[in-house]
């Protein structure tokens, strides 16, 4: 497991929600959790020249530009019913980081799931937009986050329903304050171009091959 996560970490973010369920089961396993190890390691050797390829710069004025892509798979956790969730950030196009996390608490909606992704995503994009301004590449405009849960996207930008709202944990509401100091946009997209999609749940073959193809830069 720690081999898989490595990959993980530095050329295949496809299998990031392969090798999160299955690392669930590292003190306790089964022989089908072993199978499903077996599986990714077959799959990775089916595919082992899909490889993370970084483009070459193709903006004509060398700017380099950040975005994110943040989704959650509501209550997809069988034994405990949190949501999991995953984000990509790219710098112009090619992805530079992608993570596959397991909520720390039991969302009541896909709007909270969705918020919280969101704002795990959105710390992350913080530590990027500063290291970017380290290395003389500042950021003048917000960056952009997509997203597939409209109702994230109005929540992220002011309070609404406080009474459904309230009882969410106060420290992803630092989504909303990175929204508000502009340093973060949130816009929307359609399910089947979001790029997070493949990193929160088991996706349809043809999609997954789709999405894994945009996240990996192999389009």
């Amino acid at each position: 497991m720690g081999a898989l996560q490595w990959l993980v970490s530095t050329t295949r973010p496809d299998i990031a929600y392969a090798v999160s369920a299955v690392s669930r089961y590292v003190t306790r396993h089964g022989q089908e959790h072993w199978e499903a190890v077996e599986r990714i390691i077959k799959y990775l050797k089916n595919t082992r020249n899909h490889l993370l390829r970084i483009k070459r710069n193709p903006r004509r004025d060398g700017r380099l530009v950040l975005e994110s892509f943040a989704d959650a798979d509501w209550a997809g956790e069988a034994d405990g019913r949190r949501s999991q969730g995953g984000y990509i950030i790219k710098i112009n196009g090619s992805t530079v980081a992608a993570r596959s996390i397991l909520q720390k608490i039991v969302s009541l909606s896909s709007m909270e799931s969705e918020y919280i992704s969101a704002c795990e995503c959105a710390k992350e994009v913080a530590w990027v937009r500063r290291l970017m301004e380290e290395l003389e590449h500042p950021q003048e405009e917000p960056t952009t986050m997509w997203e597939d849960n409209r109702a994230a996207i109005i929540h992220s930008e002011h309070a609404t329903n406080h009474n459904r709202t309230k009882h969410i944990d106060t420290r992803y509401h630092y989504l909303r304050q990175q929204v508000k100091a502009g340093e973060i946009k949130l816009r929307a997209i359609p399910t089947d171009k979001q790029e997070a999609d493949i990193l929160t749940k088991n996706t349809a073959a043809k999609l997954f091959i789709k999405l894994k193809q945009q996240v990996l830069g192999l389009l």
